[in-house]
């Protein structure tokens, strides 16, 4: 039962990525340069400096090699957002994770956490449309459920 629980919530949270991590298209506005850095890495940190090199791309420069860097920035927590989002709910990551702000080809749609997820296309999506209007992630508390 644990091993069942353990891979549901890995499979939300693959999927979440997923669709949180896309790149987001058109413009949004006049683009503000935010960078910060460290002033070494002898802080004990991951991140010597972080900068948003455009509107759409954002570069790490990390203290040291990490193999796991790219999985562990795909995870929602670490998603980037728009300041003005981060500035409404004061940074609470609670809250984030309550407004959910998708920009890849599907957006969420519904939740029951008990049993499945609901992904539509993004209509404002900027690639390739995707061949399905709708995605059905769902899954059972038991492999003899019908």
């Amino acid at each position: 039962m644990k091993r069942h629980i353990l891979t549901v919530l890995v499979s939300i949270s693959i999927c979440t990525a997923m669709f949180l991590s896309a790149c987001q298209a058109g413009t949004t506005g006049q683009f503000k340069a935010i960078s910060t850095s460290a002033p070494d890495c002898s802080y004990g940190g991951e991140f010597y400096k972080i900068q948003a090199l455009n509107e759409f791309q954002v570069q790490f420069t990390l203290c040291y090699s990490d193999p796991a860097f790219v999985s562990k920035i795909a995870n929602p927590v670490f998603s980037i957002q728009k300041q003005d989002v981060l500035d409404a709910v004061s940074g609470n990551s609670d809250d984030l994770s309550k407004n959910v702000i998708g920009t890849g080809p599907y957006v969420l749609s519904d939740v029951s956490r008990a049993s499945q997820i609901i992904l539509k296309t993004n209509t404002t999506y900027w690639g390739t449309p995707p061949r399905s209007n709708l995605l059905l992630i769902s899954w059972v508390d038991s492999p003899f459920s019908e």
